[in-house]
């Protein structure tokens, strides 16, 4: 075998090669019909998912909005009760006055540890209830999806019981 023939036949095997990737395939029948269908499910379920999400996104920042609310109204009852605890401090004169000031100190703290469960308490109220309204967005979400994809199917199963 010489040279010019194994180079004759890479020649040959290189313009089939580019022959067979320069053809357009050959169209499918009902391909567009197919693509619209697929591109409307596909754009139904994004619609669909945007919504959701914008949903869950109201949720979590009314719940967040909750939040800041509950903290700031017991942090200014708080420096409320420091300010006249620190006022009645300063106007202190005499033992008996340290006395009372000492149990006023030890009430305040009691009351603001409880300020402070009871927030807490409240913001777990507060998360509990988002996450429930978020699972059930959740449900709602999977139910529509199993619906869409059920109709389709039940339809075109119609139409091949009909042939």
């Amino acid at each position: 075998m010489n040279v010019s023939h194994v180079r004759k036949k890479y020649i040959a095997l290189h313009k089939k090669t580019a022959r067979l990737y320069s053809t357009k395939p050959t169209p499918v029948r009902g391909t567009k019909a197919m693509t619209q269908q697929i591109n409307s499910q596909v754009f139904a379920y994004t619609k669909q998912l945007t919504d959701s999400a914008f949903k869950a996104q109201s949720l979590v920042l009314k719940s967040l909005e909750k939040f800041a609310e509950l903290q700031l109204s017991a942090l200014e009852k708080q420096g409320q009760a420091t300010t006249h605890f620190i006022t009645e401090a300063l106007e202190t004169r005499d033992a008996d006055g340290l006395r009372s000031l000492w149990e006023k100190g030890a009430s305040l703290n009691r009351e603001n540890a409880e300020r402070a469960v009871a927030v807490t308490q409240e913001i777990i109220a507060v998360t509990q209830k988002t996450a429930e309204s978020l699972n059930a967005l959740a449900q709602e979400q999977q139910q529509a999806a199993n619906d869409a994809v059920a109709a389709p199917a039940a339809a075109a199963k119609k139409a091949a019981a009909a042939k």
